[in-house]
């Protein structure tokens, strides 16, 4: 079965945001399911391969509490996903958006010290922006209106203003 879904969490009423309850609902649901089937996969130990990792500059300033207004969309019928969202603080009860975050994770399956089977979220990729540098509106956009992804070649492109970033997933 395929799964082509966007999870959109912590969304406020913005544009692009208008999901139906149900249908949050039901993307939420095959979202689960989703990653209860990665985690009970025996899978490759992505967290031992930091040669697999690109993580560039990170932004986020020491000493605030920040909120990551976050969007997700699974690939295709793998274990790995796109994130996508803002990160914003507050001072004196006013939101302040610092930086944009994009990136690419998987899913690591793993037994825990009793022998239970566990998940997480393994970052591969990630990419922040300063939220000064995007376009107009671009943190309102859907994640499908930026994020494409190439079955054939494994490759995850993301389109941010006149930049783009490119990401080949791992074979293992």
């Amino acid at each position: 079965m395929r799964y082509i879904l966007t999870i959109i969490t912590f969304c406020v009423a913005i544009a692009g945001c208008d999901v139906s309850k149900a249908e949050k609902n039901k993307e939420a649901k095959l979202y689960a399911d989703r990653r209860s089937e990665c985690d009970k996969r025996e899978s490759f130990d992505y967290r031992r391969k930091v040669d697999l990792i690109d993580v560039g500059q990170k932004l986020n300033k020491q000493g605030l509490s920040y909120e990551w207004k976050i969007k997700r969309k699974v690939l295709g019928d793998t274990c790995y996903q796109v994130v996508a969202g803002s990160y914003v603080y507050k001072k004196e009860g006013i939101e302040y958006q610092d930086f944009y975050t994009f990136g690419v994770e998987v899913r690591q399956g793993f037994k825990d010290s009793e022998g239970k089977q566990q998940g997480m979220w393994v970052v591969l990729y990630r990419r922040d922006i300063d939220a000064g540098n995007l376009p107009s509106g671009f943190s309102e956009k859907r994640i499908d209106d930026f994020v494409n992804y190439n079955e054939a070649f494994g490759t995850v492109t993301f389109d941010i203003g006149s930049e783009t970033y490119t990401y080949e997933l791992p074979r293992p």
